[in-house]
């Protein structure tokens, strides 16, 4: 059921590839806009390719320690940032992380940038999905500009928007009537096309 997204979806998958492009990617854009939905598309694409970590950040604990024993939990190593790079420098192909609902981890960002991803073995990608643009830091850092890619997400189009509501058993003059109220919005799109279809007559 995912639509839409197609240039966005091509730039992830081309840092995600056997020499990625950038070293980090953020997916950003407001609540409900489909962030989280491009981010596992990516990290799905990926499997069985290369290892993927996925993390939201609502459940960590927002400090160095708590994303470290997270991380830590998903490979089993310790809790230190030593244990954790030597154990995924031992698999066989570089590793995706994946950081949802970033927003939370604004005080952690300089470490994540500082720290954890210079830290990441050769090859290694970090992706991630909240509601804010990336910091200053990322962009204007010597050396970051070109390992960093942004991915603004906004209402999909029309003609995805009808696709989506297709998808969903919607059709014809009732997916444009959806569509002009939901204005492209997915958090709009889908609970309309599934109370659509629980009281079609209406």
């Amino acid at each position: 059921t995912f639509v839409g997204r197609e240039a966005e979806l091509a730039l992830l998958l081309a840092g995600s590839a056997e020499a990625p492009r950038f070293v980090t990617a953020f997916i950003h854009g407001p609540g409900g806009i489909g962030k989280s939905r491009l981010l596992n598309t990516v990290l799905d694409a990926n499997e069985g390719e290369r290892p993927a970590l996925r993390l939201d950040c609502r459940d960590v604990e927002p400090t160095p320690r708590g994303l470290l024993r997270s991380v830590a939990t998903l490979i089993g190593a310790s809790a230190e940032l030593d244990a954790v790079v030597d154990t995924l420098s031992a698999t066989d192909r570089p590793v995706i992380v994946g950081l949802d609902t970033y927003e939370v981890f604004g005080l952690l960002d300089a470490w994540v940038r500082q720290v954890f991803v210079p830290a990441l073995p050769q090859g290694a990608v970090l992706m991630i999905a909240g509601r804010d643009p990336p910091g200053a830091g990322w962009l204007t850092a010597p050396g970051w500009a070109s390992l960093v890619r942004e991915v603004h997400l906004g209402p999909l189009s029309d003609e995805h928007s009808f696709e989506c509501l297709r998808s969903r058993g919607v059709v014809a003059d009732d997916a444009v009537r959806i569509a002009d109220c939901a204005r492209g919005h997915p958090l709009a799109l889908e609970p309309a096309a599934g109370a659509f279809n629980a009281m079609p007559d209406n």
